[in-house]
């Protein structure tokens, strides 16, 4: 038996600020398939979101490398090229738009077909990391994230059960 202690991530992901941790998915995806892949490494992991130049960097320094790319968790639905706001840039983890936040780290002038909907990934060109619109049609990494607080919860709740089994089994045998 196995508990997990509370501020401590999973092995082999990285622990954001006592937050969340953080883990890329090994195999290459399609966006619609990027969100089953972090699923599959850890039950209620997502793709990633980012809301802070803090977080932005230590996914940079701590993640990422400059081999791959990497699909973040957040879509756009917008008008077109020369029409693009971050009102238009949703979240899928937190369903709030990046204008909700005061960081974004989009390269600059990012290409959005009207009518499209895009995705976003990481992608290392110049020297340096940015935040790109993709379609589905480029297979990356994902960069998937769970939060602790929640992974507390499951984990109180899964000890819960399992002393309140042993309990109730004792007491029945006695």
């Amino acid at each position: 038996m196995s508990f997990l202690v509370e501020g401590q991530c999973d092995p082999g992901w990285q622990n954001y600020n006592n937050k969340s941790c953080l883990k890329e998915s090994i195999p290459r995806t399609l966006y619609t398939e990027a969100i089953t892949a972090c699923e599959n490494l850890r039950s209620g992991s997502k793709l990633v979101y980012i809301d802070s130049l803090e977080k932005n960097t230590f996914i940079k320094d701590n993640i990422l490398n400059n081999l791959e790319n990497y699909w973040l968790g957040c879509i756009y639905d917008g008008p077109g090229f020369g029409l693009e706001s971050d009102n238009n840039r949703l979240w899928t983890q937190t369903l709030k738009s990046a204008g909700d936040y005061v960081f974004s780290d989009w390269r600059s002038s990012p290409f959005f077909q009207t009518g499209t909907i895009t995705f976003t990934k990481f992608v290392y060109n110049f020297g340096q990391w940015k935040w790109e619109p993709s379609e589905n049609s480029q297979a990356v990494r994902p960069l998937c994230e769970y939060n602790l607080t929640s992974a507390t919860t499951v984990a109180t709740t899964q000890v819960t059960t399992i002393v309140t089994t042993e309990a109730t089994t004792e007491a029945t045998t006695e």
